[in-house]
């Protein structure tokens, strides 16, 4: 590799690198714009973003049910289920599944 093509290597790495950190930052600013939405409804332990954020989990400590804040949840503008789990941290407790693209006959949407 010519010393120019290294430069030139060298520079799109590092393009790529500052790339991976904006889309990082962008990430966790979505994470924290929708935990803030949730926050209005319910309290949780824990919350966990699957890959895609096609489904959210709201988790909660053995022995501690659910609280939703708000009667009207026409505002939460997602689909949800209520159901259990177990988690090494947490310990058997509920969990709320969030979709926010939706379910359709119990799979979640993606269009």
């Amino acid at each position: 590799m010519k010393p120019a093509e290294l430069n030139e290597w060298l520079s799109k790495v590092l393009e790529n690198c500052q790339s991976i950190r904006n889309d990082l930052e962008d990430r966790l600013a979505l994470k924290e714009e929708i935990t803030e939405h949730l926050r209005q409804f319910f309290e949780f332990e824990e919350i966990e973003f699957t890959h895609d954020m096609d489904c959210i989990k709201l988790k909660y400590k053995y022995g501690h049910d659910p609280v939703i804040r708000d009667k009207s949840l026409s505002k939460l503008g997602m689909d949800f289920i209520i159901t259990t789990t177990y988690s090494d941290k947490l310990g058997q407790g509920i969990v709320i599944e969030l979709y926010p693209f939706g379910l359709n006959d119990g799979t979640i949407q993606k269009d």
